[in-house]
């Protein structure tokens, strides 16, 4: 797994989730399946203006959020 943040020069919060797993783990896993924690994730990048994107390949999920930095910041 690897996870990189950074910042964009649009001062938008980018964060990238790598991970790395079984072929047969992805595969097998229900990809538009919506639980809590898909509920939850939407509900806070909402209420900071944010967005998710999940990419689901062979060697394992590539995850990215992405949300202004200024909703963080008070």
């Amino acid at each position: 797994m690897a996870v990189e943040i950074s910042v964009t020069r649009d001062e938008t919060l980018r964060v990238c989730w790598e991970e790395q797993a079984a072929a047969h783990a992805i595969v097998n896993q229900d990809r538009d399946r919506e639980g809590f924690g898909t509920a939850l994730e939407k509900a806070v990048l909402v209420g900071l203006d944010g967005s998710i994107s999940r990419d689901w390949r062979e060697e394992g999920l590539s995850l990215t959020i992405e949300m202004p930095l200024a909703r963080l910041v008070p």
